[in-house]
């Protein structure tokens, strides 16, 4: 690029600043990407319908989309968009398209986004973008993680079929690790496990390397298995690393070892941490946040944190069945036990029909915990908590199911599989 400036070739420059930050986004390095990106934009806003100028404003939504910047990102993006429509670009066209539509599913829009994500993977398919494919799936199965988790599990298996066949490795990881945490929601434990396994196995990037050791630290809490090992390891990978999709996998990892260690103030405080590093993560973390509080007695807050939920403004079923959840625990705490029998209800029905047999389970638990053992839609919610507990063989919250049902001297015998 000295050589092009010495020469004047501006449209040179620009392709080449537009290309370094595609290699920069694809490392998880936005930090870098951004600060690259956004002044050559400025510099070269003459050439916003020029080629170059197409492909450099690109990469800077992707750059701002992957820093949660996802506002901002949409604004690009339609500048973008605007100019290769008219220029008839089509590879950035339908990349761009996947961009904004992954930004307005993280903000808030997921219909709208999911829309455009759903289009552009189609595009991408009938051109042979199978680059820009890869990302259309991977992020339509993170925009359905909080709201569809069986649906995300299906666009990551999809995806991952597909980077396989196209040898992209890092998407792969990507793929595999969405669905795989989406597979602890829906109980697809065995599938994600082997994945997992067969991902690492393999010759990682550091930042694909640590994204697959968080979601395989989150499984091995889950059953109870040791972590200090795969923990330390993440550690080091992730570093002193300011990059939000990089920095995300240690508070997303130690919450899950918190709660299930029993440490409930840590694994909430993790959970709030990664909140912060990535707000998209909202809705799931925020839930997760508010059972570490009320399994404390903590009312003020598990209500902040449904609060944080409510503003953040997503929706979506499983969204909703967290919400419902929530309110039953809230109830109990304050002593409402028909109303949040009746809540429970709504959740446990709600998660049947998602498929999302965890939380199915961990409402149980919850209403183990926040209400009388001895009532009988209680002992039979724990009943079927402990059914799946042991299939999924989630050894710590059986053992937390079995000490708050011998609050009332009896521990209840797991149903026959229907």
């Amino acid at each position: 690029m000295v050589l092009r400036r010495e020469l004047g070739d501006r449209p040179a420059i620009a392709r080449g600043i537009a290309a370094l930050g595609t290699a920069l986004n694809t490392a998880w390095r936005t930090g870098e990407a951004i600060a690259l990106l956004e002044p050559a934009a400025a510099e070269f806003a003459d050439l916003a319908d020029d080629a170059s100028g197409i492909m450099l404003g690109s990469q800077l939504a992707r750059g701002l989309f992957l820093n949660a910047e996802h506002r901002r990102a949409i604004e690009v993006a339609d500048r973008v968009l605007a100019a290769a429509e008219r220029a008839d670009i089509r590879p950035v066209i339908v990349d761009t398209l996947v961009t904004k539509g992954s930004a307005l599913g993280f903000a808030g829009r997921s219909v709208e986004g999911l829309a455009l994500l759903a289009g552009g993977q189609a595009i991408a398919a009938a051109e042979g973008f199978s680059v820009i494919q890869l990302r259309a799936l991977g992020n339509r199965s993170a925009v359905d993680s909080s709201r569809d988790p069986r649906a995300a599990v299906s666009e990551a298996r999809e995806g991952l079929a597909l980077a396989r066949r196209v040898g992209h490795r890092s998407m792969a990881t990507i793929l595999a690790s969405n669905g795989a945490e989406s597979a602890l929601r829906t109980g697809d434990w065995a599938w994600a496990t082997a994945t997992m396994e067969a991902v690492l196995a393999d010759d990682l990037e550091m930042s694909d390397r640590a994204a697959a050791i968080a979601t395989v630290i989150q499984f091995a809490a889950a059953r109870g298995e040791p972590t200090g090992e795969l923990i330390a390891e993440l550690n080091r990978l992730v570093g002193g690393s300011t990059d939000p999709q990089n920095a995300m996998n240690v508070p997303a990892a130690a919450g899950f070892v918190a709660f299930a260690d029993g440490d409930l103030a840590k694994a909430r405080a993790a959970w709030n941490e990664l909140r912060g590093f990535v707000p998209e993560s909202t809705p799931i973390a925020a839930a997760r946040a508010a059972r570490a509080a009320l399994w404390l007695g903590d009312a003020d807050g598990a209500a902040a944190d449904l609060s944080a939920m409510m503003a953040f403004g997503a929706h979506g079923s499983a969204i909703e069945a967290d919400r419902t959840t929530i309110r039953a625990g809230l109830a109990a705490l304050a002593g409402q036990a028909g109303d949040a029998l009746l809540l429970y209800r709504d959740a446990l029905r709600a998660w049947r029909d998602l498929g999302c047999r965890w939380d199915e389970a961990l409402a149980g638990l919850d209403m183990a915990i926040l209400l009388d053992p001895t009532h009988p839609d209680v002992a039979a919610a724990a009943a079927r908590s402990r059914e799946i507990l042991g299939g999924l063989g989630a050894v710590p919250m059986l053992e937390r199911l079995d000490e708050a049902m011998t609050r009332a001297g009896a521990v209840p015998e797991a149903r026959t599989p229907a």
